[in-house]
Order: C-alpha cells, then sequence, then structure tokens
C-alpha cells in the first residue's frame, strides 16, 4: 500500500521497506528492495534474482473514482562496472567518474515501474541499484503521489521526530499535539525542538515536575502515541499506515490514544489502514467509531481475508464474544 501511494519515489520505496531492518545492519538497497518482490523460485544465493510485483486499488475522493495500479520489475544481471549508468553520467564539470580497478563484474538490479492510471500507463520510475555507484535517485511527480506515513513498531525509536513535530506546528497543529501528550501524561506542559551541537534535532518535552526533558527518556507508549499524531499530519489529506498499533501501548492507554486519532485523522482528513493482533485494540478502536462507514475490519487466516463491517463485528463481539483475531 504504501508503494502504491509513492510508485515514483525510489527514496520512499527505501524508507518503507528499510524499517523492518536492523538500520546498523545497513543491508543494501537492492537487496531491501528485492524483498518486497515474491520468491517462487527458491533461488539461492549464487543465483540471479528476477520478480515482478503488481498492486492495484480503488479510490473514492470527493466523489470520484480512482482504479490505480503499478507494476514493477526488478532484474539482477552481471555487467562490466565502466556499463553501469553511474559511470556513464557527467559530473558538473563535464568528466564522467571512473570504473574502480580490478573489479571485472558487478551484480546491478534493474528496477521499472509502471503507473496505471484508469486507462492511461506512463513509466513511473527506472533506476540500477548497485553496491559500486548509487545513482542520482529520480526526482518524484507530485501528481503521481498520494500523501502517505507509515509507522511501524519501532518507527518511534528508529526515527527523528523533529522534522515531523516542525511540520506539525507550522500547520498549526500544536495544540492537538499537546492534547495527546497531556492525555497520557499530564504533567507534560510544553514541547519545542532543539538542536545542540554535534547533534540532531531532538524533540524536547517540559514536565512540571521534572523540567526539560528529551523525548527519548519518555515510556515508549507516550513516544509512539505522539508519533502517530505527527505522521497524521503529514498525511494530511491521504493515507496513514499503522503496523501493529497496539505495540508499546498499555491496555489502560487504549481508548485515549485510538478516540484521539480517530478525530485528529477525521479533521485532516486522513485514511488509517492498522494491522493488529489484540483483541483489546480492536474493542476500543470499535468503541471510538462513530459512524457505521466509520471501520471495516479484514481477517486474515489461511482461509482467506474475510471483510467484517462495523455493525457485523460489534454484534460478533458484543453479543457473541467471539474472538475473531
Amino acid at each position: 500500500m504504501a508503494l502504491l501511494c509513492c510508485p515514483d519515489d525510489l527514496e520512499w520505496w527505501i524508507d518503507a521497506l528499510w524499517p523492518r531492518e536492523v538500520k546498523g545492519a545497513r543491508t543494501p538497497e537492492r537487496e531491501v528492495i528485492e524483498m518486497a518482490f515474491p520468491h517462487w523460485s527458491g533461488a539461492g544465493e549464487a543465483e540471479l534474482f528476477a520478480g515482478m510485483l503488481r498492486v492495484g486499488a480503488s479510490l473514492r475522493e470527493n466523489g470520484h473514482s480512482d482504479r490505480r495500479s503499478i507494476e514493477a520489475q526488478i532484474r539482477e544481471k552481471k555487467i562490466a562496472p565502466r556499463d553501469l549508468d553511474y559511470f556513464q553520467l557527467l559530473r558538473s564539470d563535464g568528466s564522467r567518474p571512473e570504473p574502480p580497478e580490478g573489479v571485472h563484474t558487478t551484480v546491478v538490479a534493474q528496477l521499472a515501474v509502471s503507473l496505471t492510471r484508469g486507462e492511461n500507463t506512463i513509466q513511473a520510475l527506472w533506476h540500477q541499484l548497485n553496491e559500486l555507484g548509487a545513482l542520482p535517485y529520480p526526482t518524484p511527480e507530485k501528481k503521481n503521489q498520494i500523501p502517505c506515513s507509515y509507522v511501524t513498531t519501532v518507527s518511534h525509536r528508529t526515527e527523528s521526530l523533529a522534522d515531523l513535530v516542525s511540520e506539525a506546528v507550522l500547520n498549526d497543529r500544536k495544540s492537538q499535539l499537546m492534547g495527546i501528550l497531556t492525555a497520557l501524561q499530564p504533567s507534560i506542559t510544553d514541547f519545542h525542538t532543539r538542536t545542540r551541537e554535534g547533534q540532531r534535532p531532538q524533540v524536547w518535552l517540559r514536565d512540571s515536575k521534572a523540567g526539560w526533558l528529551p523525548i527519548s527518556v519518555a515510556g515508549d507508549g507516550l513516544r509512539r502515541a505522539f508519533h502517530f499524531a505527527v505522521a497524521a499530519v503529514g498525511a494530511t489529506g491521504g493515507v496513514l499506515l499503522i503496523d501493529e498499533i497496539e505495540s508499546a501501548l498499555h491496555t489502560s492507554a487504549l481508548s485515549a490514544v485510538f478516540g484521539f486519532l480517530v478525530r485528529e485523522c477525521a479533521e485532516l482528513d486522513v485514511q488509517i489502514f492498522a494491522t493488529t493482533h489484540s483483541l483489546e485494540s480492536l474493542d476500543a478502536i470499535m468503541a471510538q467509531s462513530v459512524s457505521e462507514d466509520s471501520l471495516v475490519t479484514y481477517s486474515m487466516t489461511a482461509e482467506g481475508v474475510r471483510r467484517i463491517s462495523l455493525k457485523d463485528l460489534r454484534i460478533v463481539r458484543e453479543e457473541h464474544g467471539f474472538d475473531i483475531r
């Protein structure tokens, strides 16, 4: 779903796929992107990989429907470094980068993405992925994109929130962000971003009992809920993707967090897609749903996918007490 929102933004592909990796491992971009493709052949490590991915969706906005789909193909092959696109590009002074000496062949993955909107198909992306020389990322076209934020189970620990917070404040959302902070920790009275020499900008919280503290010392639940809030602002008019929405949140905080998130996303015109294994979370989300069309659940099992409306969900949970995880 993330790739479908921004199909021609290679940085977004990497940002959407890399968070599930350990950042310190620095898995090559080529390998990260290849894991988005089905691996049916069972090819060994020594074999070159080739794969295809198709994703489609019907979107409805302002009463108009829009069918969009992407078809992505990736293929590895061995070539001489001098034949890489990277070494064919001219520098600003008119010269070309020199291929490394002593390297006769290298593996390159060629990624091609086509985007279809209605009846029109365009070449959305072409790129070579190789460890020897990274091509400049192609400049994406905003007209092909749907605003999207993706929150993984560890985003609150691995990503800097400072830029997102600054954007939210510039969009006059500070009072709303304070709402989620005080709901979880009433002693918090303010927040701002601060930069220390030699460090990246960081979010600091003002606590009436402890003074100014970096958000990194706060509990995981508060940090994750705050990340939900700033990510929703970044997805204004688009899509917010949340992986395992209950992760790091205590059951006593679920209603407050989900209630805030539902109200904020309604104000920002954001569609939430969230996954969960928690029955408590499902009940809390259901309690915050204000209309029959505000929540739809998809239960995925070995037998397939079952769509459950809010009305049916209330029947199976409240009247029959079924566990539908």
